[in-house]
């Protein structure tokens, strides 16, 4: 089984569109290091909605419409056979993100409120850097003054 030695999370906003008509962007990205495999998650929830995967040297980009169900449907009176959609983009947003949950092996909306629950820094400096101690230990910095923000407990698993 593989063992995680390393997980970062990123997070970036903006604007996307035309200068005149700009929409709000949230970009977030999971790296985690396995031994043997590398995985990069990147998901956009702006103009679209998107999720890039890229596993060691496989990429792939997926969105809504990747789980959108269509069904062959014909029609007796205009004699055409057609594809009709049988749920809604809604729907379709609703399993790619289950999908990225069955990917991770946990829940991207818990990952993204816990790394929300994580305090600021007392110096007032909202930059900071994680890092990774011992296996499975992660430690959030201040990116200001280098005190310890956030780091997860020690168990007994993590030094056996």
């Amino acid at each position: 089984m593989e063992q995680l030695i390393e997980r970062k999370i990123t997070t970036k906003t903006g604007a996307e569109g035309s200068k005149y008509d700009p929409h709000h962007f949230t970009e977030t990205k999971i790296t985690e290091v396995f031994t043997g495999t590398k995985k990069i998650i990147t998901v956009h929830y702006g103009l679209s909605v998107w999720i890039n995967f890229k596993i060691d040297q496989n990429e792939i980009r997926i969105t809504p419409n990747d789980f959108l169900t269509k069904e062959l449907t014909y029609d007796k009176e205009s004699k055409r056979i057609y594809h009709e959609r049988i749920n809604s983009y809604e729907e379709a947003e609703k399993d790619m993100f289950k999908f990225l949950d069955k990917i991770l092996g946990y829940s991207f909306d818990n990952l993204l409120k816990a790394s929300e629950k994580i305090p600021k820094c007392k110096c007032g400096s909202k930059k900071q850097e994680s890092f990774s101690g011992l296996v499975g230990e992660h430690v959030i910095c201040c990116k200001k003054c280098g005190s310890i923000i956030w780091s997860e407990p020690i168990t007994e698993a993590m030094i056996a």
